[in-house]
C-alpha cells in the first residue's frame, strides 16, 4: 500500500487523485474482507472468528484498517468546482 501512497504525493494532481482512489478502494476491500472474516461471525452464536489466533494484533488491524479504509476516505473534503467552470 506504501507504495502506491508515497508516488501519490509527488504526483501531478490527476494521478495523484487517482492514486488516492486506487489505494483507497483496496483500503476498504481489506476492511471488507476482515469484517467478513472476524467481525461477523461476532454477530452470531455459532461461528467463530477465523483469525482469532491472532490476539489483539488482530484487532490493532481491524481498528487502524477502519479508520484509513472508511473514516478518511469519508471525511476527505473535495475541492469546490464551479457549475461554469463544467
Amino acid at each position: 500500500m506504501g507504495l502506491l501512497c508515497f508516488p501519490a504525493l509527488f504526483a501531478r494532481p490527476f494521478w495523484g487523485r487517482l492514486l488516492l482512489r486506487h489505494v483507497n478502494f483496496l483500503l476498504f476491500v481489506t476492511f471488507a474482507v476482515y469484517a467478513y472474516r472476524d467481525l461477523l461471525p461476532l454477530g452470531t452464536f455459532t461461528l467463530t472468528p477465523e483469525d482469532l489466533s491472532e490476539g489483539w494484533f488482530l484487532w490493532v488491524k481491524v481498528g487502524l484498517l477502519s479508520v484509513t479504509g472508511i473514516l478518511i476516505p469519508l471525511l476527505v473534503p473535495r475541492p469546490y468546482i464551479p457549475m461554469s467552470r463544467r
